[in-house]
């Protein structure tokens, strides 16, 4: 998906359930989670966008924050930074891994869950990079 399709995608309310950044625009990044932050009403921004880094608060958390409902009846928003489970370096507990798996091949409708792998070097043998 290029950039304006994503922005455009972003204006008319209609994201997908997963999405994937990947690459080496750091900028690009930045401003597509600031447009994402600004498009939730800010009443409930707090409630409905999600930034959190997955070292600290593990897969489980995140996956129960993709799936935990909208306060406000519109699309929760949650970005993953750091997936180290993605790379070489880190590996998942095979509860966890079962866990990602199952919600990467039937994600919820309703939110969005953002995996910001932008410069980092993913392990491409991994079953949840391939999902």
């Amino acid at each position: 998906m290029t950039p304006t399709d994503f922005k455009k995608q972003i204006k008319n309310k209609r994201l997908p359930a997963l999405i994937f950044f990947t690459g080496t625009e750091d900028f690009l990044t930045e401003q597509f989670s600031n447009l994402l932050e600004n498009s939730i009403d800010e009443n409930f921004r707090a409630w409905d966008f999600v930034r959190t880094d997955v070292n600290d608060t593990g897969i489980k958390e995140v996956l129960a924050d993709v799936s935990t409902l909208s306060f406000n009846a519109s699309r929760r928003i949650v970005i993953v930074e750091n997936p180290l489970f993605l790379t070489a370096k880190n590996s998942l507990e095979k509860s966890e891994e079962n866990l990602l798996l199952k919600y990467l091949n039937n994600p919820e409708g309703g939110n969005s869950l953002i995996i910001n792998a932008v410069n980092f070097s993913l392990d491409k043998r991994k079953k949840r990079l391939k999902a």
